[in-house]
Formats: structure tokens, sequence, C-alpha cells
């Protein structure tokens, strides 16, 4: 079985989801970030090689304010917060039309047109 990674690293909260090659959640865990967004995020991956070998992941992003505690010689994707956005709802929503994301940083209206 072949994974994807996403993980979100934000100022409060670190979030990990990952998905199978159907499009079915597998896992999604968080951690707190404190003072570490790098401790956040090993802590997360550490959990998720409990339950899977990961080298069955054949690719990850991440997203956040965070995203650059992630070092490059990782192969690591980094996606704006827009595309991220975007992207997860349309799987869910394909019908979306407007987004309007209030907690962010900063906060932002996507209007999407037609696909």
């Amino acid at each position: 079985m072949r994974y994807f990674l996403g993980v979100d690293i934000g100022s409060v909260n670190a979030k990990l989801s990952l998905i199978d090659e159907d499009g079915r959640v597998v896992q999604f865990d968080t951690e707190k970030v404190s003072s570490s967004p790098r401790a956040a995020v090993s802590s997360l991956i550490a959990r998720l090689g409990e339950r899977l070998n990961l080298e069955q992941i054949v690719a990850a992003g991440v997203s956040g304010s965070g995203k650059t505690v992630i070092p490059k010689e990782l192969g690591w994707t980094e996606y704006s917060g827009s595309l991220s956005i975007a992207s997860g709802l349309l799987y869910c929503h394909p019908d979306t039309k407007t987004i309007i994301q209030i907690g962010g940083q900063p906060p932002l209206v996507i209007e999407l047109e037609d696909r």
C-alpha cells in the first residue's frame, strides 16, 4: 500500500494527516508545538512510524507558518496555505465556489472559477 503524508505546522499545533492511495484517511494526529515545531513534527512522525513502515510513504507535503522547519534535504514539497486549503476542501466538497478562512494568518477569501 502507498501512502501520502501531509503536515500542517502552525504556531500552536502541528497536525499530521496520512491518506492511502484510495484517498481514505488512515491517520490524523496533532501535537502541541510549544517552543519547537521540529520536535512536534518529530513526535508525530515517530508515532506514525509505530503504526506503519514509513518507507511506504511515497509523497509528503508541509504547509503552515512553521513549514520552513522541515529540511529541504528530505525532499518535502512546500505548498501555500491557499493551495492546501482549496485542494483539501475541493476533494471533500467538489461543488465549493467560495472559501473563507477566518482563523488563519492572514484571513483569506478564495473565489473558485469553473474547473
